[in-house]
Protein backbone atom coordinates (compact mmCIF):
# COMPACT_ATOMS: atom_id res chain seq x y z
CA UNK A 1 0.00 0.00 0.00
CA UNK A 2 1.45 3.35 -1.02
CA UNK A 3 -1.30 5.80 -0.11
CA UNK A 4 -4.92 6.73 -0.35
CA UNK A 5 -7.03 8.93 -2.59
CA UNK A 6 -10.73 9.72 -2.22
CA UNK A 7 -11.23 6.93 0.31
CA UNK A 8 -9.43 4.26 -1.75
CA UNK A 9 -5.96 2.78 -1.53
CA UNK A 10 -3.32 2.52 -4.21
CA UNK A 11 0.11 1.00 -4.47
CA UNK A 12 2.40 -1.11 -6.60
CA UNK A 13 2.80 -4.83 -7.02
CA UNK A 14 5.10 -7.26 -8.75
CA UNK A 15 3.99 -10.62 -10.13
CA UNK A 16 5.96 -12.93 -12.41
CA UNK A 17 6.14 -16.42 -13.88
CA UNK A 18 8.90 -18.34 -12.18
CA UNK A 19 10.35 -17.92 -8.73
CA UNK A 20 11.29 -14.63 -7.10
CA UNK A 21 13.89 -14.19 -4.41
CA UNK A 22 15.86 -11.40 -2.77
CA UNK A 23 12.77 -9.16 -2.81
CA UNK A 24 13.18 -5.64 -1.47
CA UNK A 25 10.68 -2.91 -0.71
CA UNK A 26 12.42 0.45 -1.12
CA UNK A 27 11.19 3.83 -0.03
CA UNK A 28 12.12 6.45 -2.62
CA UNK A 29 13.29 9.80 -1.30
CA UNK A 30 11.86 13.21 -2.02
CA UNK A 31 9.05 15.49 -0.91
CA UNK A 32 5.38 14.80 -1.52
CA UNK A 33 3.47 11.56 -1.24
CA UNK A 34 5.54 8.54 -0.19
CA UNK A 35 6.76 6.57 -3.22
CA UNK A 36 8.22 3.08 -3.32
CA UNK A 37 9.87 0.51 -5.56
CA UNK A 38 9.71 -3.28 -5.32
CA UNK A 39 12.81 -5.16 -6.52
CA UNK A 40 13.31 -8.91 -6.93
CA UNK A 41 15.57 -11.43 -8.57
CA UNK A 42 13.60 -13.69 -10.94
CA UNK A 43 14.32 -17.24 -12.06
CA UNK A 44 11.91 -17.49 -15.01
CA UNK A 45 10.11 -20.63 -16.12
CA UNK A 46 11.90 -22.55 -18.90
CA UNK A 47 11.30 -21.64 -22.54
CA UNK A 48 8.66 -23.67 -24.46
CA UNK A 49 11.41 -25.98 -25.76
CA UNK A 50 12.52 -26.66 -22.16
CA UNK A 51 15.72 -24.65 -22.34
CA UNK A 52 16.54 -22.54 -19.30
CA UNK A 53 16.17 -18.77 -19.31
CA UNK A 54 18.68 -16.55 -17.49
CA UNK A 55 17.86 -15.04 -14.13
CA UNK A 56 17.25 -11.29 -14.11
CA UNK A 57 16.36 -8.43 -11.79
CA UNK A 58 12.99 -6.71 -12.07
CA UNK A 59 11.66 -3.64 -10.29
CA UNK A 60 8.26 -1.96 -10.27
CA UNK A 61 7.65 1.62 -9.18
CA UNK A 62 5.36 4.63 -9.25
CA UNK A 63 7.39 7.84 -9.13
CA UNK A 64 6.38 11.22 -7.74
CA UNK A 65 4.14 13.36 -9.95
CA UNK A 66 6.38 16.45 -9.63
CA UNK A 67 8.86 16.23 -12.53
CA UNK A 68 12.07 17.28 -10.74
CA UNK A 69 11.45 14.85 -7.89
CA UNK A 70 10.48 12.01 -10.27
CA UNK A 71 13.62 12.58 -12.35
CA UNK A 72 15.82 12.38 -9.23
CA UNK A 73 14.00 9.23 -8.09
CA UNK A 74 14.53 7.69 -11.54
CA UNK A 75 18.26 8.48 -11.60
CA UNK A 76 18.70 7.08 -8.08
CA UNK A 77 16.72 3.92 -8.83
CA UNK A 78 18.53 3.21 -12.12
CA UNK A 79 21.87 3.68 -10.34
CA UNK A 80 20.87 1.18 -7.68
CA UNK A 81 19.63 -1.32 -10.27
CA UNK A 82 22.75 -0.94 -12.45
CA UNK A 83 24.83 -2.35 -9.59
CA UNK A 84 22.94 -5.65 -9.81
CA UNK A 85 24.26 -8.51 -11.95
CA UNK A 86 22.78 -9.58 -15.26
CA UNK A 87 19.81 -8.27 -17.21
CA UNK A 88 17.50 -5.82 -15.45
CA UNK A 89 14.02 -4.41 -16.10
CA UNK A 90 12.31 -1.41 -14.47
CA UNK A 91 8.53 -1.17 -14.93
CA UNK A 92 6.23 1.58 -13.84
CA UNK A 93 4.41 4.86 -13.91
CA UNK A 94 7.35 7.24 -14.07
CA UNK A 95 5.22 10.40 -14.33
CA UNK A 96 7.78 11.74 -16.81
CA UNK A 97 7.53 12.76 -20.45
CA UNK A 98 9.33 10.67 -23.06
CA UNK A 99 12.12 13.23 -23.65
CA UNK A 100 13.01 13.13 -19.92
CA UNK A 101 12.95 9.32 -19.61
CA UNK A 102 14.87 8.81 -22.86
CA UNK A 103 17.45 11.44 -21.85
CA UNK A 104 18.08 9.86 -18.44
CA UNK A 105 18.31 6.39 -19.99
CA UNK A 106 20.75 7.60 -22.62
CA UNK A 107 22.96 9.23 -19.95
CA UNK A 108 22.97 6.13 -17.74
CA UNK A 109 23.23 3.33 -20.33
CA UNK A 110 19.65 2.05 -20.18
CA UNK A 111 17.14 1.44 -22.97
CA UNK A 112 13.69 3.01 -22.79
CA UNK A 113 10.95 1.06 -24.57
CA UNK A 114 8.95 3.63 -26.50
CA UNK A 115 5.30 2.69 -26.80
CA UNK A 116 2.03 4.25 -27.80
CA UNK A 117 0.52 6.69 -25.29
CA UNK A 118 -0.78 5.20 -22.03
CA UNK A 119 -2.80 7.99 -20.34
CA UNK A 120 -5.59 8.77 -19.99
CA UNK A 121 -6.94 5.25 -20.62
CA UNK A 122 -10.04 6.43 -22.45
CA UNK A 123 -8.14 8.48 -25.04
CA UNK A 124 -4.36 8.24 -24.45
CA UNK A 125 -2.26 11.29 -25.31
CA UNK A 126 1.08 10.73 -23.56
CA UNK A 127 3.34 7.88 -22.45
CA UNK A 128 4.21 8.02 -18.75
CA UNK A 129 4.20 4.24 -18.17
CA UNK A 130 7.49 2.65 -19.11
CA UNK A 131 9.58 -0.48 -19.50
CA UNK A 132 13.28 0.35 -19.07
CA UNK A 133 15.88 -2.31 -19.75
CA UNK A 134 19.54 -3.10 -19.35
CA UNK A 135 20.80 -6.30 -20.96
CA UNK A 136 17.64 -6.98 -22.98
CA UNK A 137 16.60 -6.31 -26.55
CA UNK A 138 13.04 -5.44 -27.47
CA UNK A 139 11.12 -8.02 -29.50
CA UNK A 140 7.67 -6.38 -29.45
CA UNK A 141 5.61 -3.81 -27.52
CA UNK A 142 1.86 -3.15 -27.43
CA UNK A 143 -0.48 -0.99 -25.37
CA UNK A 144 -3.79 -2.85 -25.31
CA UNK A 145 -7.09 -0.99 -24.96
CA UNK A 146 -7.76 -2.26 -21.44
CA UNK A 147 -9.60 0.19 -19.21
CA UNK A 148 -9.37 -1.22 -15.70
CA UNK A 149 -7.31 1.76 -14.59
CA UNK A 150 -6.78 5.39 -15.53
CA UNK A 151 -3.71 4.13 -17.48
CA UNK A 152 -3.37 1.54 -20.23
CA UNK A 153 -0.83 -1.24 -19.66
CA UNK A 154 2.43 -1.59 -21.56
CA UNK A 155 3.17 -5.16 -22.65
CA UNK A 156 6.72 -5.77 -23.85
CA UNK A 157 8.40 -8.94 -25.08
CA UNK A 158 12.11 -8.87 -24.28
CA UNK A 159 15.06 -11.12 -25.12
CA UNK A 160 18.25 -11.16 -23.02
CA UNK A 161 21.47 -10.09 -24.74
CA UNK A 162 25.01 -11.03 -23.75
CA UNK A 163 26.10 -7.97 -21.80
CA UNK A 164 24.50 -4.62 -21.04
CA UNK A 165 26.13 -1.60 -22.65
CA UNK A 166 28.16 0.72 -20.48
CA UNK A 167 27.42 4.46 -20.55
CA UNK A 168 30.18 6.58 -22.06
Amino acid sequence: RTGGVDGGDYGIGLVGRGSMCDAEDLELGGPGEPRRAILARVSPVPAPDGSPRPDFTVAATHLQNERRVARTQLVDLLGLLAARPGPTVLLGDLNLAPFVVEGVCSELGWDAVASPATVPARSPRVQIDWVLTRGFELVAVVVPDVRVSDHRPVVAELRPVDLPRVPS
